[in-house]
């Protein structure tokens, strides 16, 4: 490997190995955790445990299928476009109808995200869609989807145009140290995004109103502030006119963080079971989850961007493209990420259930009822159809969180070992 690509590697690998140590480190301690806890009550286990339904496991199997297809048919795609004629065919389009550089890379880039969602459409609606009508999970109507779907591609074309653009404007400005730039300026955004979310596209989809329940807002809001967690305020969306499934979340930093509790949430789970929810999204901020992720996001995307100086190279060194800046090497450089993506995905996903782990700890910690959390577990179970206990191989591959069954089982080991330290 050339000297160069060896030292543009190198952040990816400290990354990697940073993570992998991390990983590892937390493995043997919650084996030895596990191996000092006291026996879980087989009783109380299989009481605890919901089934394992036929309809959820079904639906389950269709998703990870869906999700392998779209995978292949995004890299797919991208793919496709590596023939050279194409990409430049679209570029030499885009010159003819925008004069200045940074409008035909908008222009070549809108293009390109527009045909992409058009050709994916179809897989789209049936997942999407279909799919949720037929399980009985999505209440909207076809044109309801299509509309959410249109403002989905509006608002991805609002945030990638304009950032691609400035990406290869940092490219021809500074084609040696772009990768550093460019990383920065696309961490600055991931805050700025984070920041505004709540009040500028979240409400694009769903209607937001402070919560009616009082005395619920008021303990949400209380139990915000002993996590040393401040907060706008409680607010309840409109979930129940596009969806049967329930949640509740954190969102926004500083100004705009606040509680979100969907509708279809405070029709069937108690204040008890509210709050320990909560109490387990609390603990991400707590301990800095958002933080770091950015963090690390933002070594993964200078990483990345390092290494794909060379795909760049490469891409633009060929006969009819002019370098590296040419927003034609865009397919090649999405087809890079998108792999690389695919490739460390089981990686992130790992160090999610870490943080989600430690958080449903924190959870228990704080309401100190477990027998609220074991009934959260059981009903988002039905409610959302999940599997309680896939493979080990899918859990390992696809899951940012534990399954529903070894959450329960957590839970459980943290009940019996306060038993045990009470007597």
């Amino acid at each position: 490997m050339p000297q160069g690509s060896c030292k543009r590697a190198l952040p990816w690998a400290i990354l990697l190995g940073a993570t992998a140590s991390g990983l590892a480190t937390w493995t043997l301690r919650q084996r030895r955790e596990r191996a000092r806890a006291p026996r879980i009550d087989p009783e109380r286990l299989r009481e605890a445990m919901p089934e394992r339904e036929a309809k959820a496991v079904a639906y389950t199997q269709i998703r990870y299928a869906t999700f392998f297809l779209d995978e292949a048919l995004g890299l797919g795609l991208l793919l496709a476009m590596q023939r050279h004629e194409r990409p430049i065919r679209l570029r030499e389009w885009a010159e003819r109808h925008a004069k200045s550089p940074g409008l035909r890379d908008a222009l070549f880039t809108s293009s390109l995200l527009a045909l992409s969602s058009a050709i994916t459409l179809p897989f789209s609606f049936v997942s999407g869609h279909l799919v949720e009508r037929a399980f009985g999970l999505s209440r909207q109507s076809a044109l309801s989807w299509m509309a959410d779907a249109a403002k989905s591609l509006a608002v991805s074309l609002g945030i990638a145009v304009p950032a691609t653009a400035g990406l290869y404007a940092i490219i021809r400005r500074s084609p040696q140290a772009w990768w550093l730039w460019g990383a920065g300026a696309s961490s600055l955004l991931t805050v700025a995004l984070t920041h505004i979310a709540p009040v500028v596209i979240d409400p694009l989809f769903f209607r937001y109103r402070p919560l009616r329940d009082e005395a619920l807002s008021e303990r949400l809001v209380g139990l915000a502030r002993r996590a040393g967690v401040p907060v706008v305020g409680a607010f309840e969306a409109d979930y129940s006119r596009k969806t049967t499934k329930a949640n509740a979340y954190l969102t926004g930093v500083g100004s705009t963080r606040r509680i979100v509790l969907t509708d279809t949430l405070l029709q069937g789970y108690t204040h008890d079971e509210i709050a320990v929810i909560l109490a387990h999204e609390l603990g991400h901020h707590r301990f800095g989850h958002l933080r770091t992720g950015i963090v690390l996001g933002g070594l993964g995307t200078l990483a990345g961007f390092a290494i794909a100086d060379g795909v760049l190279t490469r891409a633009g060194s060929r006969p009819g493209y002019t370098g590296k800046g040419d927003i034609a090497t865009l397919p090649s450089l999405a087809l890079f990420l998108g792999l690389a993506s695919t490739v460390l995905m089981p990686a992130g996903n790992a160090l999610s259930r870490v943080w989600e782990r430690q958080c449903d700890r924190f959870a228990l910690d704080m309401t100190r009822q477990p027998d609220a959390f074991i009934g959260v577990m059981r009903k988002l179970a039905a409610q959302n159809l999940a599997d309680p206990a896939p493979s080990a191989l899918i859990e390992a591959l696809l899951y940012t969180h534990p399954s529903i069954g070894n959450r329960i089982r957590m839970a459980l080991r943290w009940e019996a070992l306060n038993a045990e330290r009470a007597e």
